[in-house]
């Protein structure tokens, strides 16, 4: 739901820009090279490298480890980071190795089919925390013996929260061709 509320923009962060802001975060791409292609990848990965510091200067490098894609760019996604053996240089692939996990995520096909998303390594930056209720840092399973009737009441309770640290880590391509 973070990613995307504000029809794909993201929620709101605490500079009160979207997550995904072209020209306060410079981490939302539109325009022609934007389709996810080995093409709109490079621009997605060189725009995650070009990102700056809270000095607004200093070049932070992130590498992309992850990339979200909507159920309809699930076999693109594939294909992008899957070995195969190119037959001359010009077919080799620079991504096969590059993403740690492609996350289809069926939610973002409400927002656009053609929208991707990238994430940079959480060991190189801050992107999404997420927290439990302090001492239940997993389901609560709680039973019950039924007096008025046979049975046993059982219900689970789990209390997990999330939320936004850094726009940074994301880069979003809106997937135009």
């Amino acid at each position: 739901a973070l990613l995307i509320a504000a029809a794909g923009l993201g929620a709101t962060m605490s500079d009160g820009s979207t997550l995904f802001h072209t020209a306060n975060h410079g981490n939302y791409t539109t325009g022609a090279t934007g389709a996810l292609s080995v093409d709109g990848l490079s621009l997605m990965r060189e725009k995650m490298r070009l990102q700056t510091g809270l000095d607004g200067k200093t070049r932070l490098n992130l590498a992309l480890k992850h990339l979200l894609v909507p159920t309809v760019l699930e076999t693109k996604a594939q294909q992008l980071t899957t070995r195969t053996n190119a037959a001359k240089d010009s077919d080799v692939n620079p991504f096969v190795s590059q993403f740690d996990s492609v996350v289809v995520e069926p939610r973002l096909d409400a927002v656009s089919a053609k929208a991707f998303i990238g994430v940079a390594d959480k060991a190189q930056i801050d992107t999404l925390e997420y927290a439990y209720l302090e001492g239940n840092d997993g389901v609560r399973v709680e039973t019950r013996e039924g007096f008025e009737t046979l049975g046993v009441d059982i219900r689970a309770v789990h209390d997990f929260g999330a939320g936004l640290v850094d726009h940074r880590g994301f880069q979003r391509n809106k997937g135009e061709a």
